[in-house]
């Protein structure tokens, strides 16, 4: 199976093991589980981290935290394209939760698009499921 991480995802994976479920540790630990990262969540990753939403132990700047995901052979970085953009701009949004993030956006329209399953904590992502998301929470 192909897994889309979500950054939040990426992070526990990381740096906070006991963040996760034992359901969603038993897919990443899975060798026949693939396990992606959006070029979007790099980009999160960046943001968080200059917005102090984002203080961690593993990393002191910016360019080393892009350079440790970049080099970390558990993860392949998977780039959008146009099918990605064409997903997003046809994405129903989830306007009862107010889901106004950007980033969430594109990381499900690129799980979508690229028929991926996207593992995520974020509890506004289910309601995507009907557009077509194969998700997995972590709850």
């Amino acid at each position: 199976m192909r897994l889309l991480l979500d950054t939040n995802i990426y992070v526990y994976m990381v740096s906070d093991r006991k963040s996760l479920t034992k359901d969603v540790c038993a897919y990443l630990e899975d060798p026949e589980n693939l396990k992606y990262l959006s070029i979007v969540s790099l980009q999160e990753l960046i943001t968080a981290f200059r917005t102090k939403k984002l203080l961690s132990k593993i990393w002191k700047t910016e360019a080393e935290m892009i350079s440790f995901v970049l080099n970390d052979p558990s993860v392949e970085i998977d780039n959008t394209d146009v099918d990605v953009i064409r997903t997003l701009a046809a994405l129903q949004i989830n306007e009862s939760q107010e889901h106004k993030d950007p980033f969430d956006h594109i990381i499900i329209a690129q799980a979508i698009s690229h028929k991926m399953v996207l593992v995520s904590s974020d509890t506004k992502f289910p309601f995507y499921r009907k557009q077509g998301l194969r998700l997995i929470e972590n709850q």
